[in-house]
């Protein structure tokens, strides 16, 4: 079994061309622009209304979410996807585009055991998967896990007073398709340059 003994992808922090930086902060920007409209402010002042009982409830859900599934997904699958690929400059890509994809489909859970229904989980699939390879593309950008954890817990999905109530509401396919689809392939572009940047003797090997 692989073990993992540093969250750095890279033995060196990256220093970013134009090709890199466009897409990095493209990337960033939407991650602030989806935090504004998904009204996360406001889900943090309505935390801050809540029971101590709920609010810490929430907290300790976000904050386990985020270690776990970003040590799993970003971590430990991330970092394996890239050593079994080995050589060749599409291996960051398609380490990001794998673990993203089973980041994503992990949210079945919620229809088969979460009583969520189909739409509702569909939508949460693909905004998940979006969302998985935007945090797999900032991982290598700052060279560490530290950041993709951070953004998990203060962004889009935990930090919110519902979080530990799961909803069949959903919303129409248009704007989560014209939001999220961006930043799929914004993120995966990132991954793609970066690999084509970096040499094999750059990357950290897990053994």
């Amino acid at each position: 079994m692989s073990k993992i003994k540093s969250t750095k992808v890279f033995k060196n922090r990256l220093v970013f061309n134009w090709q890199q930086r466009i897409p990095l902060s493209l990337i960033l920007s939407l991650l602030i622009l989806i935090m504004l409209a998904g009204n996360v402010p406001q889900n943090i002042s309505q935390l801050a209304n809540e029971s101590l009982k709920n609010s810490l409830a929430v907290l300790i859900t976000a904050i386990l979410a985020g270690f776990f599934e970003k040590n799993f997904f970003r971590g430990y699958l991330f970092s394996s996807f890239i050593n079994c690929l080995q050589q060749g400059s599409l291996r960051l890509v398609l380490a990001g585009i794998i673990s993203g994809l089973l980041f994503g489909l992990a949210h079945l859970i919620n229809y088969f055991t979460g009583g969520a229904d189909l739409q509702s989980t569909l939508q949460q699939i693909f905004y998940a998967v979006s969302f998985g390879l935007c945090l797999a593309a900032i991982r290598p950008a700052f060279n560490g896990l530290l950041i993709p954890i951070i953004l998990h817990l203060h962004m889009l999905i935990d930090l919110q007073p519902a979080l530990t109530a799961y909803s069949n509401e959903h919303n129409s396919w248009l704007p989560i398709i014209l939001v999220f689809t961006p930043l799929l392939l914004i993120s995966g572009l990132f991954l793609f340059e970066t690999g084509h940047k970096v040499a094999d003797k750059d990357y950290i090997r897990i053994k």
